[in-house]
């Protein structure tokens, strides 16, 4: 008999699982009305039942991911109403203790705040110029490339609870049902999964591990890692580890977005880093700029809004919490980035609605 603080009481699962339901009902009552969240809404009770009874007995399998074709023609992945449901009641169990299985400087496990905390750390570490290499990666295709037997053999390693590991494995090795028909890959997370964030930290754990022991910087936010080296031989040996630590992941580094060698500028989580290296090494001055992607997304989103018939207070006041935003997260003025937009914006209207944001509502 489960006891009933035990997160496997059939009280808890339907509770959990029926919290989620209404949410999700709640995101999704403006969609068309040909989409299936509507039927899911009409037979919600019937869901959460049936779903909490197969979790409870150990029979519950998901279903297949489908691709559907966007009103632009790309494909996308659907997941079932019912499978989204049990991966956030899986992640309540095990949000307690993330904590401890995550590795203190994998950032995303903050959620989107988590971009600011990293950005901060790393440039605490960089002005104390004692750094001088830079080892700037990002993973090629990362959660296309993610091994199912070794992902499943990572967390037993941190999980003992049978049941929570065998649902595990049943989300990791689901079929996808494509065009040509159904398939089993061996790699390869849906990047629309709620557990796909948990499971790609698990993942480059042991590349998080590797480096507890040496005297370096360590940041990652998902896939996108740098690290900072002091000596030239540290950085041999740190480029040594990275490698093998891959190779036994069987994952591949981007060869476009990485860069290896000399610290020098870079740009890392939408942030451009400036490095001006000096004579003596130890007054190396580091600057932050937004990247133009970053400013690009931006007004490309103010654009689109317009479209839509949004206020023009609307767009002001998104375009200050987004100065506000990367304000705190380059440690600059909110002013300063919005005056940085206002040298990207090449509409007019776009120009004048900048301008008209910056005299307007003052911003620190």
């Amino acid at each position: 008999m489960t006891r009933p603080s035990s997160p496997w009481h059939a009280s808890r699962v339907q509770v959990s699982l029926d919290t989620h339901a209404k949410k999700i009902c709640q995101h999704t009552a403006h969609l068309h009305y040909k989409s299936p969240i509507h039927q899911f809404r009409r037979k919600r009770f019937l869901h959460v039942n049936t779903t909490a009874s197969q979790i409870l007995s150990g029979s519950f399998y998901p279903s297949p991911i489908t691709y559907q074709t966007s009103c632009n023609g790309t494909p996308s992945q659907f997941i079932e109403y019912t499978d989204r449901i049990a991966e956030r009641f899986l992640l309540d169990i095990i949000r307690p203790c993330t904590p401890h299985i995550i590795h203190p400087h994998c950032f995303h496990r903050f959620g989107p705040s988590g971009s600011r905390k990293a950005l901060s750390h790393l440039y605490k570490d960089l002005h104390s110029q004692r750094y001088h290499y830079l080892l700037r990666l990002d993973i090629k295709s990362f959660y296309a490339s993610i091994h199912h037997l070794t992902l499943i053999d990572l967390l037993k390693q941190d999980f003992n609870d049978t049941r929570l590991l065998d649902l595990f494995e049943r989300f990791i090795t689901r079929y996808l049902y494509t065009p040509k028909g159904f398939s089993n890959p061996d790699f390869g997370l849906s990047y629309r999964s709620p557990l796909s964030q948990f499971f790609a930290s698990i993942y480059l754990k042991p590349l998080d591990q590797a480096f507890d022991h040496m005297a370096v910087s360590y940041t990652r936010y998902m896939d996108d890692i740098v690290i900072l080296c002091r000596s030239h031989n540290q950085f041999k040996k740190a480029r040594a580890k990275v490698f093998r630590i891959l190779q036994s992941l069987k994952l591949t580094l981007s060869p476009k977005k990485s860069y290896m060698g000399p610290l020098t500028d870079f740009h890392y989580l939408g942030a451009m880093i400036k490095v001006t290296p000096s004579f003596d090494l130890c007054n190396t001055q580091i600057s932050t700029c937004l990247h133009p992607r970053t400013m690009l997304k931006a007004l490309n989103k103010a654009k689109v809004s317009a479209a839509f018939g949004s206020a023009t207070h609307n767009l002001r006041q998104y375009l200050i919490r987004w100065a506000r935003w990367w304000a705190l997260a380059t440690q600059r003025s909110a002013l300063s980035c919005l005056q940085e937009l206002l040298s990207w914006s090449k509409s007019n209207w776009l120009s004048a609605l900048v301008e008209a944001t910056i005299l307007s509502d003052p911003v620190p």
